[in-house]
């Protein structure tokens, strides 16, 4: 990834969304970045020129979609149409609006401390060192070895995606399970200290 020297942050309004803020800010300082925020307050029009001029001018969105805020959604899609880089942030994987992004999106549970330091490793690595996109093939292999059992008791063949959101994080795509092999895998990562995530 090029360097980056400008950011626009797309976010909601609201002392949560104020505090991402702050640390996507102080992300861009850290690397010599200036960053300026496009949100709500600045009008559901796009052609607001302020929002215009920031998204114009940047060399990559940050974009939290936590709350499926209208408003930053819209100005995203225009982002995206004209051809920016987007790096998507979410506290909750679960429901992350979109499937099988590259960069995979940062989702930090309100860990504020965790989203500093991947968005730091994203800006200078241009990719976020927990929520890269692992080999498929070496994903489905782990997940097999700590759950196959579990599988195999419910009669049950995996067959979406599986991806990686940390080292201790799997995310499953496209699933049809039904609750009681969820709720035995989920027994089963509890015990062993990792999660799993359906999307």
């Amino acid at each position: 990834m090029p360097r980056v020297k400008t950011i626009a942050a797309l976010l909601p309004t609201g002392k949560v969304f104020d505090r991402v803020y702050e640390v996507i800010a102080s992300s861009a300082r850290s690397i010599g970045a200036s960053c300026s925020r496009v949100g709500e307050e600045l009008g559901s029009a796009i052609k607001t020129p302020a929002a215009g001029s920031a998204l114009e001018a940047a060399d990559l969105i940050i974009t939290e979609v936590t709350s499926t805020n209208p408003h930053v959604m819209y100005k995203a899609g225009y982002a995206h149409g004209r051809g920016k880089p987007i790096l998507f942030l979410t506290q909750h994987g679960e429901t992350f609006p979109f499937v099988d992004i590259e960069p995979a999106p940062i989702i930090y549970g309100i860990n504020y401390d965790f989203l500093a330091e991947e968005l730091l490793s994203y800006l200078k690595d241009g990719k976020a060192k927990e929520t890269s996109k692992n080999k498929g093939s070496d994903t489905l292999a782990r997940f097999e070895q700590i759950f196959g059992e579990i599988l195999r008791t419910h009669q049950y063949q995996h067959r979406g995606e599986i991806k990686m959101e940390n080292d201790k994080t799997f995310i499953l795509l496209n699933q049809e399970m039904d609750l009681p092999l969820v709720q035995d895998l989920a027994r089963k990562a509890r015990e062993l200290g990792v999660r799993i995530k359906l999307m």
